[in-house]
């Protein structure tokens, strides 16, 4: 059975277009992954580099703190040395002891954050030089989605006038249907020409009623 010239090239372009509109929305999917790439390493690096500066703010201020505790130290080792009863000598001593204890105190609160500030030095520079690792290699890979991007975009328009022209070639009882077709099973509706009855993609036997109901194309449910 003849299949019209124009039914078949409306269907092999609308699966062209289909192809292609599937390609695009898969260059738009990597391309996004790209960039929500960029802005998770680009926010992780800011999350660590605020931290970072954080413990360096805590660090400055344990390290004044000290100074001061330092200079409170000899100040109350001087007035130890200057008391002039055992009254003021064991005040001077209660108060260098307690001194001691908070400057101890403070020298291991400062060791920890120490320890802490070298680790987030650390992961800011990881991080750092992760974020240049994937503009490096992403680099390339962006300029060639880009480039098939739009590429496939601009064929697009072109390959939509090529069906309205050969949509409209085709007489309008079996453009309508085929379009009823389309709309309603985009995905499966493929075009062959019958075999002797057969169909030669599935290889099914039509029977008469159903090879004539075919042949006349008036199936429309």
């Amino acid at each position: 059975m003849g299949v019209p010239g124009n039914l078949k090239s409306l269907d092999e372009l609308d699966h062209a277009i289909w192809d292609l509109k599937q390609t695009i929305d898969q260059l738009k999917l990597k391309a996004d992954s790209l960039q929500q790439k960029s802005k998770e390493l680009t926010l992780n690096q800011e999350t660590v580099a605020a931290a970072s500066l954080k413990l360096e703010l805590e660090v400055r201020e344990i390290e004044s703190k000290s100074h001061q505790l330092i200079a409170d130290r000899e100040k109350l080792k001087k007035q130890l040395l200057e008391a002039t009863s055992v009254k003021m000598a064991d005040v001077s001593k209660a108060k260098l002891l307690e001194l001691e204890q908070h400057l101890s105190r403070c020298e291991e609160h400062w060791l920890e954050v120490s320890e802490h500030l070298e680790d987030s030095k650390l992961a800011v520079e990881t991080s750092a030089r992760e974020i240049d690792n994937h503009e490096k290699e992403s680099s390339s890979e962006w300029d060639h989605l880009n480039r098939e991007l739009m590429e496939a975009q601009s064929r697009l328009p072109e390959l939509m006038d090529q069906r309205a022209g050969f949509l409209d070639g085709l007489e309008s009882t079996i453009a309508d249907l085929y379009e009823s077709r389309r709309k309603t099973d985009p995905f499966q509706l493929r075009i062959f020409e019958l075999e002797d009855e057969n169909c030669p993609n599935c290889q099914m036997q039509l029977t008469y009623q159903l090879f004539e109901r075919v042949r006349y194309a008036n199936e429309r449910s």
